[in-house]
């Protein structure tokens, strides 16, 4: 028996500069460099895509602006934690019967599933491995409980909960322990710098 912490930190794109230090400019560089990597985590699990995919520029370059910075992303992922202890989620996918009227052309699962192409070839390159969320979020019993067609609410709810359990069970897998069903529960606390706490084994950064 053992307790397992997941933390999520949340970063918005796959490069960025919301949050800079006096020592690193991107987003990408402080968390990974000042934070994570004083963390000596098992795993990291990470993703961006939802948000690069909505920014205001034309479809056929978000793809090409999208796989610029994930190349970065992933390389600097790399100086932190050896790609054995990398992991991959695609960006999940959308509900386009309940999106809003004003983001039904800006963010298709046509867009999401071109982004997911991109960052699945670029993890192969780099041996890091990778957890489709995109086929999860569309399976019937989640893709209705998005109110917005995207987001799937609090932490706690199904969608989510469901994430948690793919992530727990790739890391029983790699840890060749024996893996039977993973209570989950909606045990989360919030913290506005670090974002959902889930009761230092894995780390997860969306």
């Amino acid at each position: 028996n053992g307790t397992f912490h997941i933390e999520f930190i949340g970063i918005e794109y796959a490069m960025d500069v919301e949050y800079p230090t006096p020592k690193y400019i991107t987003t990408q560089e402080s968390i990974l460099y000042e934070y994570v990597k004083s963390k000596h985590s098992t795993y990291i699990y990470f993703n961006t895509g939802i948000h690069d995919a909505c920014l205001p520029i034309k479809n056929f370059k978000k793809a090409r602006n999208y796989a610029k910075n994930l190349r970065k992303y992933f390389d600097l992922a790399l100086k932190v934690s050896p790609n054995e202890r990398l992991i991959w989620l695609t960006t999940s996918g959308v509900n386009p019967q309940k999106q809003p009227l004003k983001w039904k052309k800006i963010l298709t699962n046509r867009i999401i599933q071109e982004f997911n192409s991109v960052s699945v070839e670029l993890a192969k390159q780099r041996d890091i491995s990778v957890i489709d969320l995109f086929q999860l979020s569309q399976a019937s019993n989640f893709k209705n409980l998005t109110k917005d067609g995207v987001h799937y609410g609090a932490p706690n709810q199904p969608y989510y909960l469901e994430v948690a359990r793919n992530i727990l069970s790739h890391f029983f897998a790699q840890e060749n322990l024996k893996y039977e069903e993973v209570e989950v529960d909606d045990n989360w606390n919030y913290d506005p710098y670090h974002g959902w706490i889930l009761s230092p084994t894995a780390m997860l950064i969306s």
